[in-house]
């Protein structure tokens, strides 16, 4: 070593002769290139020191404040080892801490998930029979239940065991406390009611609470039971195909199939579109489809026939739906608890003897006619068997209150006015004596309405008349039997109203005080009171409107009464316009009839000197008839002049112009 730096000291001192013999050991040890610096770099810091210096070449002069910095190197899988160490200890102290905490703290927690309840019962029972559930609670936990409930919640229809006529939608019973371990029995008994085939849920609960707390806990658990037959059969028995206009029946059978009582019994049925109800025995409670059938004791049935027509395309299908079910209250037409349903289909088929009308030339099941004209029917028919119709006849019957009985005629026919109906057969009509399959022809028929001013028609609103028209005829069978045939069809008559509107033109009568000449003087302005009056018969029209032109040599004074009606000027066109909005039926029949008067002022010309002038052209009133849904426009009488027809007292001349 001293070799070593000797060495070093007299290389940098041959290098540079005028440093001391310090300053050259210094500039050897921390000059870079120095053989002597990393000799001892090598020894002192080992052989992966790296030390940097703030030098950048042999001669360069440390800086005053760099000190020397001794590097010891870590000792690194030691302190590995001792860090795993320590954190296993910790871990191990946390985990043992939080087992001890749980296993103390569990002697004093309650969870409901500690607490059974077992349901023995059947799974299957038909309906109105008694089921009987007994319930068994365990509390399985280390502390008490306490005030504890338990609570049966039933389905919708459920009656009491010990009194059927009563509803049984819960009940709840007082247990008391339930000791740690200790188990608690209840038995129940209900009866349930329900459509056949479906689950029935029934929930049980217990409530209950801890010590020390007032929260009302409970643990739930639900137990289904399926109905099996249900306690009121029902079955519906009609034909699978029918002709169009054919009359059908349909016999229901209601049976009981329980082995109590079933109280409060009711059949709704639900018929389809075409079917028109005629009869049924027993009559339904409600409309013609409700049968309250009350109580139903034990193998007991109850059996209904209804009797109707069926109408429809060939082949349509129409499905008639029945239900039975309990409903308690007597007033009320639904059924509260369903029971069964009972569905049955058929087609229809080409009828018989196929009709169809025709009114005023067009076809459709309803038709629309002005009232005060006459009305002509067309009913044609046709054979649509394979088979000869012999001794067919036709009637078809008129019926509304808005027919004019004594308008009624048809050139073959016989009208029968008591009942309002027009007969053909073989006497009348050759063609009915024998109808060949696909034989067609027709027959006609005219009647008209009562006029407005007929003290029945001024009485009805919405008046409406409707055609029945039923073919029947006779065919031998295939056992040579002879069967009747029945065919009908109907097609209804909607009357639109009859509204009326008529103006004047008044100079001293009137709501105004009127000035200038009469008769009217050329250059010079007389003023008229011009008066609207409207009335209506049956029928409500909507958006109601009158309409009038004034000359350009008429002022609209825009003085108005009464001051509640809405009558404007438009000046394009020169149209008074009254917004009548919606008018009544029955103004000006059975009630005073609408009226409006507004002054107009007339300014004549002497061309028109020796002659009467138009004031105002006729009135036109528009609206929307509120029952047939038709627009209807209805035109006043006349359009109004100088010459005031309806003003008494006045001389012929006072309609001419003069100078």
């Amino acid at each position: 070593m001293a070799e070593e730096e000797k060495s070093g000291d007299t290389s940098a001192h041959e290098k540079n002769p005028q440093l001391g013999r310090i300053e050259h050991l210094e500039q050897g040890l921390y000059s870079r290139r120095s053989d002597f610096a990393a000799r001892v770099r090598h020894r002192l810091l080992g052989r992966h020191a790296d030390i940097k210096g703030e030098w950048e070449h042999e001669g360069e002069q440390r800086h005053d404040s760099v000190t020397p910095v001794t590097y010891k190197p870590r000792q690194k899988g030691k302190f590995a080892a001792k860090t795993f160490l320590l954190l296993s200890f910790a871990f191990f102290l946390v985990a043992a801490g939080v087992s001890a905490y749980l296993f103390i703290l569990k002697t004093n927690t309650i969870s409901s998930d500690n607490i059974d309840i077992a349901i023995l019962g059947p799974t299957t029972v038909d309906g109105g029979d008694e089921v009987s559930l007994q319930i068994t609670v365990m509390n399985n936990n280390t502390t008490d239940l306490l005030l504890t409930d338990l609570l049966v919640e039933y389905p919708p229809g459920t009656r009491s065991a010990t009194d059927i006529t009563k509803e049984l939608p819960r009940i709840r019973e007082t247990v008391g406390t339930i000791r740690s371990g200790e188990s608690v029995q209840k038995v129940t008994r209900a009866i349930l009611f329900g459509e056949e085939g479906i689950t029935q849920s029934i929930l049980v609960a217990v409530d209950y609470r801890v010590a020390g707390s007032n929260a009302t806990l409970s643990k739930e658990k639900i137990y289904e039971v399926r109905l099996g037959s249900s306690p009121a059969g029902l079955t519906v028995r009609t034909v699978k195909k029918a002709n169009s206009g054919q009359e059908i029946q349909l016999d229901v059978d209601v049976a009981s199939n329980a082995s109590v009582v079933t109280k409060d019994v009711v059949l709704i049925a639900d018929f389809p579109f075409g079917f028109s109800f005629v009869s049924a025995v027993p009559r339904p409670t409600f409309g013609t489809n409700v049968w309250r059938i009350g109580d139903l004791p034990p193998e007991s049935k109850q059996k209904i026939k209804i009797i109707g027509t069926i109408a429809g395309q060939d082949g349509d299908e129409r499905v008639f739906r029945f239900a039975t079910g309990i409903q308690p209250d007597a007033n009320e037409r639904t059924i509260d608890t369903p029971l069964m349903t009972a569905v049955r289909s058929l087609y229809i088929e080409r009828p018989f003897i196929g009709v169809k009308f025709t009114i005023d030339e067009n076809v459709a099941d309803e038709h629309i006619m002005s009232p005060n004209r006459g009305v002509h029917a067309k009913i044609a028919w046709v054979n649509n068997l394979q088979t000869v119709v012999e001794n067919a006849e036709i009637e078809v019957r008129i019926v509304g209150d808005a027919l004019d009985k004594s308008s009624v005629a048809s050139s073959d026919g016989f009208y029968r006015s008591i009942d309002s109906t027009v007969h053909w057969d073989s006497q009348t009509t050759s063609a009915l004596r024998s109808m060949t399959p696909g034989a067609q022809g027709s027959v006609t028929v005219v009647f008209g309405t009562l006029t407005k001013a007929s003290p029945v028609m001024t009485a009805l609103r919405n008046p409406e008349l409707t055609l029945e028209v039923t073919v029947r005829g006779q065919r031998i069978s295939e056992s040579n039997v002879p069967e009747k045939l029945i065919s009908t069809a109907t097609t209804r008559i909607v009357i639109n109203t009859d509204a009326a509107v008529t103006s004047r033109l008044t100079y001293k009568s009137g709501p105004f005080i009127n000035t200038g000449s009469l008769p009217p003087q050329a250059d010079k302005e007389t003023t008229y009171t011009a008066t609207w009056t409207l009335t209506n018969t049956t029928n409500e029209l909507s958006g109601a409107e009158v309409i009038a032109t004034l000359p350009s040599y008429v002022r609209f004074m825009n003085v108005i009464k009464p001051t509640t009606e809405s009558v404007s000027f438009r000046e394009i066109g020169g149209f008074v316009i009254w917004d009548v909005g919606t008018l009544k039926a029955g103004v000006g029949t059975n009630s005073a009839p609408r009226e409006v008067s507004f002054q107009v002022a007339f300014l004549p010309s002497v061309s028109q000197v020796g002659r009467e002038a138009t004031l105002m052209g006729p009135a036109v009133l528009t609206g929307k008839d509120r029952s047939t849904g038709v627009e209807l426009k209805f035109e006043g009488n006349r359009p109004l002049t100088t010459r005031l027809s309806t003003e008494p007292g006045l001389k012929p001349d006072h309609a001419m112009i003069v100078k």
